[in-house]
């Protein structure tokens, strides 16, 4: 039997904690049912009868999910993604070479073929037969690499479930994005889109990065398409982000336009403008909202925006039947009451015949005290970073002020996943903190992590003390 990317899914939960049946239904928004079916199919593979045995050996071997790789096949969608990529770089692919290494016949391949002509029709693309050889992608280069664009947002945020026939591509980009320096550029646009009120948002990274991927790889296909100038986009008020676009050597019109249009979509004074179906959208959700809860839910212009932005991204995931899970924190405050039951059992191992309440009054004063200690050292931290990745920065940063300290609050920095190898190599980082399912580069396994699931309460600020020096503690 071989695993599916929905079995990784389900093993990355599992390697967090110990999901029931229903939670893990509830994380990956499939029945009951299925999960059971796919937690028998992972029980079966590792000898385990139970979601608790599969987390234990998950717990017991953090390289068991990358050795598990090696079993996993293509779904029909992962095949039709490994088709696309292969047109990335060639207009004309062979499919007997990828039946081949599919260990599918050409008859299969057909059908998924079929699938993606229909996502194609929406850019004016077709998929053409050669009989001699293979299929050819037919349509101006401009279509194609606004497919591109999106298509490649749903695997970037797929990555990490993709079998490993993938990783040979994104070590690829890794490359192009070290060599003609593509964080460099991406921070100097940002620095303008910074400057009129745009906060940092990975989805906008990710889609100005994939456009420094696609003038790059896409270069010797360029055609008049791409060429053209877009007259109807007025940057005359906004000479810094024109400036920056034509440092760019590598960029055609084509990817040049697009940064212009997502700096003016984005912009604050034209955001509602562009999204007014979102917006009416979004202030009657909140409206009923308020009904049923009986409560007043403010909508300010900030939360609007960071709505809105969400409700966009809802809209490219169904187009491309984009599936993302966020592995929910089941255990809150789990190290503070861990903590709580060591000194509790302290206390009545020494104190033997002392009843429930005494236990817990003398118990919780002693960690009170302990805690303050460690709370004040955690406030006095340096050089810690919060990573992120597809949570909005913002939601981000009312998360850190849960934790109600102020001071290391301050002190932190917010870097996205994608600009984190840029900003480490030119800061201190002692610390890295995370509220997402990113699997960071190995090289950075000599930096401290720690991972929080939401939701979080004040109390979860006390799995910040691995930071601290043993002594500290």
């Amino acid at each position: 039997m071989n695993l599916t990317s929905l079995h990784f899914k389900i093993l990355s939960c599992l390697e967090v904690n110990n999901y029931s049946l229903n939670e893990l239904s509830e994380i990956l928004n499939i029945s009951v049912f299925k999960v059971k079916r796919y937690v028998n199919d992972i029980g079966n593979f590792l000898k385990e009868e139970d979601t608790l045995g599969i987390h234990e050996k998950l717990k017991k071997d953090r390289e068991l999910l990358e050795k598990l790789k090696e079993f996993q096949s293509f779904t029909p969608k992962e095949r039709e993604s490994y088709i696309v990529m292969n047109f990335f770089k060639n207009n004309i692919i062979n499919l007997t070479s990828i039946s081949e290494r599919f260990s599918v016949t050409r008859r299969t391949l057909s059908n998924d073929i079929q699938n993606l002509k229909k996502e194609l029709e929406f850019f004016s693309l077709k998929i053409v037969g050669y009989n001699s050889y293979g299929i050819s992608l037919e349509g101006d280069e401009k279509n194609k690499r606004e497919f591109f664009e999106l298509y490649f947002l749903k695997l970037f945020i797929e990555e990490k479930y993709l079998p490993k026939e993938f990783e040979s591509f994104f070590l690829e980009l890794n490359e192009i994005k070290k060599e003609y320096k593509a964080s460099k550029f991406v921070d100097m646009i940002y620095k303008v889109f910074e400057k009129w009120e745009m906060p940092r948002n990975t989805y906008t990274i990710l889609h100005i990065e994939i456009l420094i991927y696609l003038a790059i790889i896409r270069k010797d296909f360029e055609d008049e398409s791409v060429k053209t100038v877009d007259r109807s986009i007025d940057l005359s008020e906004y000479p810094e982000l024109n400036e920056i676009l034509e440092k760019i050597e590598f960029f055609s019109n084509y990817e040049k336009d697009s940064v212009k249009k997502l700096f003016l979509k984005r912009k604050k004074m034209n955001f509602f403008q562009n999204n007014r179906e979102e917006v009416l959208e979004l202030r009657n959700f909140i409206d009923y909202l308020s009904k049923v809860l009986k409560m007043e839910i403010p909508l300010n212009d900030d939360l609007l925006m960071r709505l809105t932005i969400v409700l966009n991204m809802m809209k490219i995931k169904r187009l491309f039947n984009i599936v993302e899970i966020y592995i929910f924190n089941n255990q809150v405050a789990e190290d503070y009451f861990n903590k709580f039951k060591l000194v509790s059992n302290l206390v009545k191992k020494y104190y033997k015949n002392i009843d429930s309440f005494d236990r817990t009054i003398l118990s919780m004063t002693i960690l009170n005290e302990i805690n303050k200690d460690v709370e004040r050292k955690i406030e006095n931290l340096k050089n810690i970073v919060v990573v992120y990745n597809f949570l909005n920065i913002g939601l981000v940063k009312d998360i850190c002020e849960e934790f109600k300290i102020e001071k290391l609050i301050e002190n932190m920095e917010f870097v996205s996943y994608r600009e984190l190898d840029y900003f480490i190599e030119t800061n201190s980082v002692k610390g890295i903190v995370l509220f997402e399912d990113i699997k960071l580069n190995k090289k950075y396994s000599n930096i401290k992590q720690i991972k929080f699931n939401l939701p979080v309460t004040k109390l979860d600020k006390f799995k910040l003390s691995v930071f601290l020096k043993k002594e500290d503690v």
